[in-house]
Order: C-alpha cells, then structure tokens, then sequence
C-alpha cells in the first residue's frame, strides 16, 4: 500500500545472492533479503562456494499508488443562523468518506455541513488510503438586541428617536439597520446606535431594528409601535385643506395630488432631504423618479399645510 515489501532468501555459509526484476539484475541487490518498492517480477539466484547456481521461482509484488486528498471549504468553516458549509474534497482516490468526531457521515467528492464538529475525509484506491486533515466548523453566534422609541406617543409634525442597545458574543456589530412600517430608512456602524425620523405626520407606526454582526448573522429586535396624533387646534383647516386628495398610496410609477384649489408641494426622504418640488393647480403627478422607500410630502395652501407619508414599492 504505498510502501514496499521486504523479500527473504534462504541462508547459509559461503552464499552469495543476486536479486533480479524479471530478468534485470538489480544493482546493488546483493544480500539475503531485498526490499522491493515498485511492481515487478522478483526472483534471486543464489550461488554457493563451489560456484554453483540456483535460481528462486520468481515472486510478483504489487506496490499501490497511495492516493492524495485534501479538503477546502469555499466559504469559510463558521456556521451563520440557517446556512450551511460546504467541505470539498480534491482526491486521486476512487472513494472518498467522510467522517464527524470520527464517525462516517457521508461519501463523495462534497460533504455539506450544518453543525459544529471536527470533520475529515478518507480516500481510497484499490486497498490503499489516505487521510484529510481534520476540518473544525464552529457555529457564528447571532447578536442580540434592544429597542426603544423616545415616547409611545407624539404630536405631529413629530421627530421620531428609534434607539438599539446591540451586542455580539463572539464577534462585533458590523451595522445596526433601522426600519419604518417594514421598509429600511436608516443604518449606522457608530455606538450609540440611533437614527430620527424626523416631519412625522399623524398616524400609527411600526418600528424596529435588526442588528448584523462582523460574519453576517441577523438579529431582529421587537416590533415597537408608536402614534403621532393630529395637534388639538383652535380653529378648523379650511374646506380647501380638508378635500386634499393623495393616490394612489403606496404606489410603483406615481402618485397623484388633487385639491380644490392651487398650491405648492414638497417630497422629503424620510432623514429631511428634500427630493422634489412644485405647484398644484387642482392635480399633479409626482413621485416618478423616486427609489422604493417611505417619503415625507407636505402639500401647502396659502398659510397652511399638511404632511402625509407617501410609500413607492
């Protein structure tokens, strides 16, 4: 099996030996034993002190090629929340096997992997084998984490403070990953971990956060929900502000404004940037070169106005 194979003559007093492969005398083959290393056809001739000859029926050795394996893993030996490693094995063996804290597990050129443990691969060929080195997979913690809103309600035009408490057991808090009704307005990597939701308008929320580690894992936080109500005022918005008209919403191409009347408009990121602008003569069509996400659009008459959440899918 990869090796070599001692052969014995007889001895005895003034013998004299010659080793041969086939019918090529071996160099250098000249004791009572040979260690054959390659495939052939061995035989000695044994000559005594009289110079008589005797030639030994020849022996065939086969010698096995030892087979090579080696084992990679293309994407690294960690085991993130619901993912799985792969183990490749590069082999000149015909069989290959793999083994778990040594015990049998699968066979084939490919093993994957969902739970910690120390791994290897066994490849054969013919009655030779040979073995990986050992592959130790161990399983990436999820983060945990918190969240809280500054206040359960508010006031509109409200600022929203959406904070998380995050940490890693075993790692780091690459990005903290603020989200508004199920869409994503915010990120940050710096501690601590907050983003403002600023020019809120009346109406019910949901909020969370959902923290990402240096490997990948996710964690979510609880959904918190949170109401912004309409401010108590002293006298009624005009007709005009009343009958203002916002559809569809959410939308996909545009949306359109409708009033009884003229004004003007203005469409925010949900972080105050301003994105678009313009009148309302009765109707007008925005919204058309927006991303999908949440936006802020406050629509003014005259010394008056209201603020509404517009969503693009």
């Amino acid at each position: 099996e990869g090796g070599s194979v001692v052969l014995q003559a007889n001895t005895g007093v003034g013998l004299t030996y010659q080793w041969l492969n086939g019918t090529t005398a071996i160099a250098g083959a000249s004791s009572a034993s040979y260690t054959a290393n390659q495939t052939g056809s061995y035989s000695v001739v044994v000559t005594n002190a009289n110079g008589c000859s005797a030639t030994s029926t020849a022996t065939a050795v086969t010698v096995n090629t030892l087979p090579t394996i080696q084992v990679s893993s293309p994407d690294g030996l960690r085991l993130n929340p619901a993912t799985q490693v792969l183990l490749q094995a590069n082999s000149s063996g015909s069989l290959i096997t793999w083994y778990k804290d040594g015990n049998m597990v699968g066979s084939g050129a490919s093993l994957m992997v969902t739970s910690n443990g120390n791994y290897k691969a066994i490849a054969t060929q013919q009655e030779c084998s040979a073995e990986s080195e050992v592959m130790a997979v161990t399983s990436n913690v999820s983060p945990t984490i918190s969240f809280t809103t500054d206040a359960a309600e508010y006031t509109a035009i409200a600022t929203i403070l959406m904070s998380a408490d995050a940490s890693d057991s075993d790692g780091s808090i690459a990005i903290v990953e603020f989200y508004l009704d199920g869409i994503k307005v915010g990120e940050t990597s710096i501690q601590p971990y907050s983003f403002e939701l600023p020019n809120m308008s009346a109406g019910t929320y949901q909020l969370k956060a959902i923290a990402i580690d240096q490997e990948g894992a996710k964690s979510e936080s609880t959904v918190v929900q949170v109401v912004v109500k309409d401010p108590i005022q002293t006298s009624v918005l005009e007709e005009t502000m009343r009958t203002i008209e916002l559809f569809p919403n959410p939308f996909r191409e545009t949306s359109r404004i409708r009033l009884d009347g003229n004004g003007t408009y203005e469409l925010f990121t949900i972080d105050n940037h301003l994105m678009e602008s313009g009148q309302v003569n009765q109707e007008v069509e925005i919204g058309s070169a927006l991303s999908s996400g949440v936006y802020l659009l406050k629509v003014r008459v005259g010394d008056q106005f209201k603020t509404y959440k517009l969503i693009k899918q």
